[in-house]
């Protein structure tokens, strides 16, 4: 992957990073030689099974993975897609994100999980972070079991340096449960951010976020992803998940933005009022929490026709202190994200991906 290409004038990036860069989502085709012969051969990895096709990773029926991805699965150089991105874009860096926390999350077996993360994980260091070192990788972990979640974060983060956050998909409980710390104290003592990724219903194991049956189309599916976001931020700061975790610092992404006002201010009313009692976790208004903790990136973020509403809308929250730039799966058929933010957030992007990915500046330092 070549590096060498003057970045784009039209899309000035700063020190941006990509905080969600999908070329190529990992797969049991591409990930079998990491995993250990046992489970090869139980999963019977390559072969052809008598209905057809062979066995791969769950996957939700509304997943719309957009042109590029789906040609990421069949190029000979996937890798080849990522140099020009970053050099049309301008962008400092990019984190690789392999695409299978969703999957992960929906097998049934714990153990199964566990050793497809860790797989995941190996071939993100050994394919993707090889060739340009603008590009960082993530730390895919199940949820089904947090110690061996939190044995794998050490792992893969003492493993490879370049490695620059950790990526979680549809949690069994909401994220602010006691059952999770084991992941976060992991996450904290590497400094790395806890990236909470939309999806994951109606993958495999999993059921969806409604209670009354499925969507009928991708569009209303598509339209609903972003209700899994706000009960697992209310989760998180209500149970005091960042008082017990000081440094650590959780992205959303893929849930939108429009959301988080009413979500806030209804969070900072109601501890005002004093209608139910505060948790004695919560020591401080809730969106100061938000400020210090939380951030989302752009990818899926909602725009308004005049893209200034939605400006307007986060500068009540403080919104610019919140956003990271995330591209998400790349589409053949859209504009590299960057276009589509305001060029008002730039400064503030670079800001914020400067403290959330101090892993960009021990890469810099190791090249």
């Amino acid at each position: 992957m070549s590096s060498s290409s003057e970045p784009s004038s039209a899309a000035p990036a700063g020190e941006i990073v990509d905080a969600d860069l999908w070329v190529q989502k990992a797969s049991f085709s591409l990930i079998g030689p990491y995993l250990p012969s046992s489970w090869r051969q139980w999963l019977r990895i390559g072969e052809r099974i008598p209905t057809g096709g062979t066995i791969e990773l769950p996957e939700s029926q509304y997943f719309v993975p957009g042109a590029a991805l789906k040609r990421g699965q069949t190029l000979e150089d996937p890798q080849s897609e990522v140099g020009p991105h970053l050099d049309r874009t301008g962008l400092r860096a990019a984190v690789f994100n392999p695409g299978a926390a969703t999957s992960i999350s929906g097998l049934a077996s714990p153990l199964l999980a566990a050793e497809a993360a860790r797989a995941v994980n190996e071939w993100t260091a050994d394919r993707w972070l090889q060739d340009d070192g603008r590009l960082l990788g993530s730390i895919v972990v199940s949820l089904t079991d947090p110690r061996r979640a939190a044995e794998e974060i050490r792992r893969a983060a003492t493993a490879d340096a370049r490695m620059a956050q950790v990526v979680i998909a549809y949690p069994p409980r909401l994220l602010g449960d006691r059952w999770f710390h084991p992941i976060y104290e992991a996450a904290a003592e590497a400094s790395l951010p806890i990236v909470l990724q939309s999806g994951g219903d109606y993958s495999g194991a999993n059921p969806g976020l409604t209670a009354v049956g499925n969507p009928v189309t991708p569009f209303e599916a598509f339209v609903g992803w972003e209700a899994g976001g706000p009960p697992h931020l209310v989760s998180l700061i209500l149970n005091g998940v960042f008082d017990r975790f000081p440094h650590l610092r959780v992205v959303l992404s893929g849930f939108g933005v429009a959301w988080l006002p009413a979500t806030v201010w209804r969070l900072d009313m109601e501890y005002r009022a004093g209608r139910v009692s505060v948790p004695a976790s919560l020591t401080r208004l809730p969106s100061e929490y938000l400020s210090d903790h939380v951030r989302f990136t752009t990818s899926v973020l909602e725009l308004p026709a005049d893209p200034e509403d939605l400006e307007r809308l986060l500068s009540l929250v403080s919104g610019e202190r919140l956003l990271v730039f995330g591209s998400g799966p790349l589409r053949g058929d859209e504009p590299d994200g960057l276009a589509a933010v305001p060029p008002a957030w730039h400064e503030h992007l670079t800001r914020n991906s400067a403290e959330l990915y101090p892993a960009v500046a021990r890469a810099a330092a190791s090249a």
